[in-house]
């Protein structure tokens, strides 16, 4: 994926997977199971990622990707 949008820290590369399964809609749990990872991990990713893009919660963070994606700041 590659990203227009700055950041001033970038996602590391499980954040970015992570991400996208989180703008896919999958829970943490989900997520946990297809990585094989655990719930806990996959949470701090999420906190980590909400504080790199500046967002409150997950909600915000769907609102910036869609907002960035129409802007074509976001591929």
């Amino acid at each position: 994926m590659e990203r227009k949008l700055i950041l001033q820290m970038p996602l590391s590369q499980r954040e970015d997977e992570i991400f996208m399964h989180l703008m896919n809609r999958k829970r943490s749990k989900d997520i946990a199971e297809m990585l094989g990872i655990s719930r806990h991990t996959v949470d701090t990713h999420r906190r980590r990622i909400l504080k790199k893009t500046h967002c409150r919660n997950t909600s915000a963070l769907l609102a910036l990707y869609l907002e960035e994606k129409d802007k074509g700041r976001w591929a």
